[in-house]
């Protein structure tokens, strides 16, 4: 009886995992073709932040950026 007991919750394991075995296979994500990806838009390597901190201190650029922020220690007349 207990052969008879363990076969049957065998076979009822094995049908309960067949199908989801063939639904994980038919879920495969597909690749797109090339044309259909995401478009990004060409980067602007000229871009500078205008942000001293983000700056390279001490720099050139780093300075005007702070004469713009008005931190530059220099004293601007109007």
């Amino acid at each position: 009886m207990r052969k008879f007991v363990a076969a049957l919750i065998a076979l009822s394991i094995a049908a309960m995992a067949a199908p989801m075995a063939a639904e994980a296979k038919t879920k495969k994500k597909r690749a797109q073709p090339y044309a259909a990806k995401a478009y990004s838009a060409p980067r602007n390597d000229s871009y500078q932040e205008y942000i001293a901190e983000k700056r390279p201190f001490g720099s050139e650029s780093w300075w005007h950026q702070m004469d713009r922020e008005g931190r530059g220690g220099q004293s601007q007349i109007n």
